[in-house]
């Protein structure tokens, strides 16, 4: 069971390598060429250059897209297999707790309550 299960993991990777490469360099490379495409195109409109530009903001939000759902897979992953008594681990735990807190709310006449002690 684990040695398929690792001969499964292997496949996996390099079809995700054959398919997506590693997603920051394609990010990099896809920036690199709109910017180029937006240069040239400051100079010259036409049709091509558009369609070009459209093609490559797609492709970039594509690459976006799966690096969100990356880096949301990492953090699940980090929580489940993390070892909580890492240095890393911690600052991400404070990190996080940092960036979900809810600071303020709206009541039921629609105002926003701010005070910690009225929420």
């Amino acid at each position: 069971m684990a040695n398929s299960l690792s001969h499964f993991t292997s496949k996996v990777k390099s079809w995700n390598k054959g398919v997506y490469g590693h997603i920051g360099h394609c990010k990099k490379r896809l920036v690199q060429e709109l910017t180029r495409i937006q240069k040239v195109k400051d100079y010259s409109h036409s049709d091509y250059l558009y369609e070009l530009e459209m093609m490559m903001r797609t492709e970039l939000e594509n690459v976006l897209h799966h690096e969100k759902l990356w880096k949301q897979n990492a953090r699940c992953d980090s929580l489940l297999l993390g070892d909580k008594n890492t240095i890393f681990f911690h600052s991400q735990m404070i990190q996080r707790r940092k960036h979900n807190r809810i600071t303020k709310l709206k009541n039921d006449v629609g105002e926003w309550i701010l005070d910690e002690e009225e929420l």
